[in-house]
């Protein structure tokens, strides 16, 4: 059942800073404790906000993938190097920024 809350607290936001803050992740001991997170994301707007930090997450991620793709792309056409080490590091920078993004 959600409360009505319809604003973040001031824990919350410090919360989000510090998510917002660390691309690869906040280490565990910086998470709020399970109850904790549990009583936040049945709050309409943390679990809203937490929902709209996700998402900008994953097309941040999927953007910089393109970009990787395609500046090894364009350094496979200019013929600046091995293409089959290109083509390896395409796929080993695809596989890490789909990982974080999960």
């Amino acid at each position: 059942m959600k409360t009505k809350s319809h604003r973040v607290n001031r824990h919350q936001i410090k919360f989000f800073r510090k998510l917002r803050s660390n691309p690869d992740g906040l280490p565990l001991e910086q998470w709020p404790p399970g109850p904790t997170m549990a009583r936040w994301m049945n709050q309409p707007a943390f679990s809203d906000r937490m929902q709209s930090m996700m998402a900008v997450r994953k097309l941040e991620t999927e953007f910089n993938a393109e970009a990787a793709q395609a500046k090894a792309l364009r350094l496979f056409l200019d013929g600046a190097g091995d293409p089959i080490a290109l083509a390896k590091l395409v796929v080993k920078m695809s596989r890490e920024l789909r990982r974080k993004a999960r």
